[in-house]
């Protein structure tokens, strides 16, 4: 399920749609949850709103939408958000899948894919397996289409819709067996796919995806072997055809990082960020993995300015904001870790992580009643089941028993 878009429009659109939802959602509408559910729990709402995705996509959308707020660093929710966009409106998602170039291009739709960037962005390879709520809707919607004047009923249609999957082409059999959990069909039907691919742009495509695939199954190795094919391919490829959004080379390069960093070939993998630089200077993820690559290397100088760089390009960005400011207080900089905390704080007050960072940096520059505050406040958001609570605790009756 790729839409496509000129090379020369699609990262700055996708990245000004985001923009735009993120703006229009700083304050969104929190979902009712079953009691006695932990509503500061990004978890319990990705699994209701899972839940919910079949029967009620309105509702999921704005249970995956409160799950990102309250941990704006996970891909799912954002995936998961534009899952139940797309599948609210039936026909519209089956005019989306039929490529129709209106409905690709609307604004509605480019903002609902800007979801789907950011998860990529946040982690390239992460699970697909809500795609199977959208195989769902566009098959019953393709029967309910089919079925007035056909003499058959939209129910014996879904059927036969059904049972047309195992006679598709290799690639969507591929795609199918992938959502529905079926890993070693996947592969098969994705080597049969590869070798038929009819263009290189399409043949970067599938590797791409199976490259994901191996990933996500512990086969590093073919991972970044059919990673970088598909860069291979896509250089080769004609740089004036039209080419999916979702598969630029500097998120390729970036995917290739980080197969490196799990392998152990840190050199590799921070040449590989720095190729994803040099395809877009302005790809926010590829600065933050050379950053946490340099801290690990002690390599102050870089950590800070890659990261800086970054919030530069994504300054609205809660989960950067708290990642520059982690960093800042990593290197022994807690003011200047203030600052990007409490400005995380202020774009996101119900994430957890900053207020716990912030109160730590106060008690560093020994401002405790001010720490206290802080712990306070972010066990009044944190989940229940947070690994931090007990330390939160233990400072606030520490720091109050010391005053």
């Amino acid at each position: 399920m790729r839409r496509i878009i000129s090379p020369a429009v699609a990262a700055s659109a996708l990245l000004a749609a985001f923009t735009a939802i993120a703006a229009q959602e700083n304050n969104p509408k929190r979902p009712e949850l079953p009691t006695p559910a932990d509503t500061n729990s990004w978890q319990v709402y990705y699994d209701q709103g899972t839940r919910w995705l079949a029967t009620d996509p309105e509702k999921a959308a704005d249970a995956f939408q409160w799950a990102s707020k309250l941990e704006p660093t996970r891909p799912e929710p954002y995936f998961g958000r534009r899952i139940a966009l797309l599948t609210e409106n039936p026909r519209r998602l089956l005019r989306y899948w039929r490529a129709d170039k209106s409905t690709v291009r609307s604004k509605e739709i480019q903002q609902i894919d800007s979801l789907y960037l950011q998860a990529l962005t946040l982690n390239p390879f992460f699970g697909h397996e809500l795609d199977r709520f959208m195989l769902r809707g566009i098959i019953h919607e393709l029967a309910e289409s089919m079925s007035p004047g056909s003499g058959v009923s939209s129910g014996e249609l879904r059927m036969m819709l059904d049972q047309s999957i195992n006679s598709a082409s290799p690639s969507l059999r591929a795609w199918v067996a992938y959502t529905e959990g079926d890993y070693d069909d996947a592969e098969h039907f994705y080597d049969q796919a590869i070798g038929q691919a009819r263009s290189k742009r399409e043949k970067a495509s599938l590797l791409t995806d199976r490259g994901r695939l191996y990933f996500q199954r512990g086969k590093s190795d073919l991972a970044l072997a059919d990673l970088t094919q598909a860069l291979d391919e896509m250089r080769k490829a004609d740089a004036k055809d039209l080419i999916y959004v979702y598969e630029s080379k500097a998120l390729a390069e970036q995917s290739v990082g980080i197969i490196q960093k799990r392998l152990g070939n840190t050199t590799a993998a921070r040449e590989a960020f720095a190729r994803s630089l040099q395809e877009d200077l302005s790809y926010a993820p590829a600065h933050v993995e050379t950053a946490m690559l340099a801290l690990d290397a002690k390599d102050t100088v870089t950590a800070l300015s890659e990261m800086d760089l970054a919030v530069q390009i994504k300054p609205a960005d809660a989960g950067l904001r708290y990642l520059y400011g982690f960093t800042l207080s990593e290197v022994g900089r807690p003011a200047e870790a203030q600052q990007q905390l409490e400005k995380a704080v202020a774009l996101d007050p119900v994430y957890a992580a900053p207020r716990f960072a912030l109160a730590k940096v106060l008690e560093a520059q020994k401002k405790p009643q001010e720490a206290a505050a802080s712990y306070r406040a972010f066990l009044s958001v944190a989940a229940q089941n947070d690994l931090r609570r007990n330390e939160a605790e233990a400072r606030v009756t520490a720091l109050a028993t010391a005053q």
